[in-house]
């Protein structure tokens, strides 16, 4: 008896895609800014821990910026496992509880820092090589964490699975991120100009321009320049991530169904 492999079935077409990730997003967005209000905290930690160490010696401004960047970026790491996981079980059942799981972050946190890890080294090896293999690596590879919250593959495991679902169909994957990449990034662009036009409405648009001059620049030091342009992108960051984050795992389970 002869056996032929199965062969992939077709991704569902990138509107359809970046459609129905819309819906969910907007019947879940309470839950999910629950949530991703911690991307403002964070940013508010390390804008409080610019302006403090103003005042310190120059070993303590290192402590300080040491310290506030971990805790910011534990919180981030955090929110953002929790966000996948909830994205992943909303997806699965829209009629389930729309309620982030408190049990998730402590117990994948760890092994989802460690995946990230990996997933982050083997990206940049393949650019440090060329630009291309790191391209293709980021594809490949970019349902790793996903895979280890979904299905608890852990390590080495979970990016050969993100691998295994993506192969032969790098292309249409690439395409279907390239789009969600380019959605967000205009809505988070469109979000940064609505709030400086808000903001110039009460400090006068000079001061706005003044500002926008400051971060399109290539120059660095002010303290306060600094933490408002954290806290800014904070904001955009709570309001997109959870669409970024559902539209990548609308990608990842069209991928496993059609593997």
């Amino acid at each position: 008896m002869i056996y032929f492999a199965r062969m992939p079935q077709p991704l569902p077409p990138v509107g359809a895609l970046i459609t129905s990730g819309w819906e969910q997003f907007k019947r879940d967005w309470k839950p999910n800014l629950e949530l991703s209000v911690r991307f403002i905290i964070s940013s508010a930690i390390l804008f409080g821990a610019a302006l403090v160490s103003q005042t310190l010696p120059d070993y303590g401004r290192i402590a300080m910026f040491v310290l506030a960047n971990i805790v910011a970026a534990a919180i981030n790491l955090h929110t953002i496992l929790t966000l996948i996981e909830l994205s992943l079980r909303r997806d699965r059942s829209a009629s389930g509880e729309a309620k982030p799981s408190v049990e998730i972050g402590r117990t994948h946190f760890w092994p989802f820092l460690w995946v990230m890890l990996l997933q982050g080294f083997a990206v940049l090896g393949g650019l440090f090589v060329f630009f291309l293999p790191g391209i293709w690596l980021s594809v490949m590879l970019g349902y790793s964490l996903l895979v280890l919250v979904e299905d608890g593959t852990t390590g080495i495991q979970a990016l050969a699975a993100s691998a295994e679902l993506v192969k032969g169909r790098w292309w249409a994957t690439f395409g279907r991120n390239l789009v969600a990449g380019i959605v967000v990034g205009l809505l988070g662009s469109l979000t940064t100009f609505i709030v400086l036009l808000i903001v110039g409405l009460f400090v006068g648009m000079d001061q706005v321009f003044g500002f926008a001059d400051y971060l399109s620049g290539t120059t660095r030091g002010n303290p306060v320049a600094d933490g408002i342009e954290t806290v800014l992108s904070g904001i955009v960051q709570a309001l997109f991530i959870p669409l970024a984050v559902i539209l990548q795992v609308k990608i990842f389970h069209a991928l496993k169904r059609t593997r």
